[in-house]
């Protein structure tokens, strides 16, 4: 039982951080959503899931990446 409380606090821990460093990186950038749905193709309600921690569409987040010219590293632990 402990197992999956842990599992349960751990996804929503990064599912916050993953959706944080997407905004951070939309403000930094100085970008309204619009600006960029536009110049990256993804919907405007797609990248607000994002920063609201949905990271379920790893093509888009892999789209930002490029954008952004970051990386993206998935951990498992």
């Amino acid at each position: 039982m402990q197992d999956k409380k842990n599992f349960k606090k751990n996804h929503l821990e990064l599912k916050y951080d993953f959706g944080r460093q997407v905004r951070l990186l939309r403000e930094n950038a100085e970008l309204s959503f619009a600006e960029l749905s536009i110049r990256t193709g993804i919907g405007i309600v797609s990248l607000k899931a994002m920063e609201l921690g949905n990271f379920h569409l790893l093509g888009f987040v892999f789209k930002l990446a490029k954008f952004y010219d970051k990386k993206v590293r998935i951990e498992f632990y």
